[in-house]
């Protein structure tokens, strides 16, 4: 490994053909003063995305940064996200997925920078624009509503998640928990990663918008969607509720932002989100079986 290599970017793909291209050259347009390298883990797209990768290593004058690795079997997102963060070696990983992209070739720089300057804290993320995908007659809208920086603490995330993936950069080295089963079977990744990470200090927030979320403009959140992404959450605290991973302070917490999130967001006896809830569940406690 050079001595200069700082940051490592680790990014997941899967089926993502229409993004992945502006995924990676968002990466490789950034100016450091220091080397990143790329993390490019392909969980056996049925598509065009391993075709779209291997001519951006055959032909960009930066392909060198990337290392990639494409799977011979669907192994799954949460299995893709743990190997591809286990390959990350430097001091700071950044995470990118392949249907987001950065928009600011100083991203990297800006983030690193208050990093170093500031040791006490652990990650930073800035605002995202979430974008609807090639149909621009929708509006776009920022990610996160906070109008000036600020400090996140583990509190904070308790609540909800408001840092979008393609923003966070944070230190390494990695939660332990990342590599236990438990982890390996929660719905998401990112959020639960977050928790973890902010047990040894604070996030810091940069209001300013230096990445893009791409929305499918097919598949607008409709009722449906949002009791799948709910159903999602809700499995997620439990989880972490029920894990050995946290402080009694901050369970608490997270029982009352679950509480918060089924009572607010949708019907307590809504038939169709609980039986969404229960195959989760189901799903989930078959997976463990397995391992």
């Amino acid at each position: 490994m050079s001595s200069n290599l700082l940051v490592s970017v680790c990014m997941i793909t899967y089926g993502h053909e229409k993004y992945i291209r502006e995924a990676i050259e968002g990466v490789l347009m950034q100016e450091c003063d220091f080397e990143i390298e790329l993390i490019l883990s392909n969980d056996c797209s049925p598509d065009q995305t391993d075709d779209i990768i291997h001519d951006i290593l055959a032909n960009h004058p930066k392909a060198s940064w990337i290392k990639y690795y494409n799977h011979d079997r669907n192994i799954g997102m949460m299995p893709n996200f743990v190997f591809a963060l286990q390959q990350c070696q430097c001091e700071y990983i950044a995470l990118c997925e392949g249907d987001d992209y950065w928009t600011d070739p100083l991203k990297l720089q800006k983030q690193v920078d208050i990093l170093e300057a500031n040791p006490n804290l652990v990650g930073c993320f800035h605002n995202s624009e979430e974008r609807y995908w090639n149909d621009y007659s929708k509006a776009s809208s920022l990610f996160v509503s906070f109008p000036s920086a600020r400090e996140i603490t583990i509190k904070d995330l308790t609540q909800y998640n408001m840092i979008p993936t393609a923003s966070i950069v944070f230190k390494s080295p990695l939660p332990s928990e990342l590599i236990t089963k438990e982890f390996a079977t929660l719905p998401m990744g990112d959020w639960p990663l977050h928790l973890l990470n902010t047990r040894k200090g604070n996030y810091f927030y940069l209001p300013q918008v230096m990445s893009v979320r791409n929305l499918n403009p097919n598949s607008v959140w409709g009722m449906r969607e949002q009791k799948i992404n709910v159903a999602h959450m809700i499995c997620a605290y439990k989880m972490l509720i029920d894990s050995c991973w946290l402080k009694q302070e901050v369970v608490d917490l997270l029982n009352i932002g679950c509480k918060n999130l089924e009572n607010n967001l949708l019907p307590r006896k809504d038939s169709e989100y609980l039986s969404l809830k229960k195959r989760m569940i189901n799903k989930i406690i078959s997976v463990l079986k397995k391992i």
